[in-house]
């Protein structure tokens, strides 16, 4: 297994998070089933909003743990 992604859709950022952190949990069960590492370093997160008012919403990066490391952000 080369490269994996996984994605999640919500309103709330928050929620999206939520739902990602638990494909993650689910992936590294599968992975630490079959003996593969994951190179927590080389991993990154990519938020992608749309905004259908002019106003950002203020909001820390959501908090995505792989094997005890927080993941990295992107901005594109």
């Amino acid at each position: 297994m080369d490269d994996t992604s996984t994605s999640s859709t919500s309103a709330i950022p928050r929620i999206a998070g939520q739902v990602v952190q638990k494909h993650v949990k689910k992936i590294v069960k599968f992975l630490t089933k079959w003996k593969i590492k994951i190179n927590a370093g080389k991993t990154e997160a990519i938020v992608f909003r749309y905004y259908k008012k002019k106003y950002r919403v203020r909001q820390s990066p959501l908090l995505i743990i792989i094997n005890g490391h927080k993941v990295a952000y992107k901005d594109s």
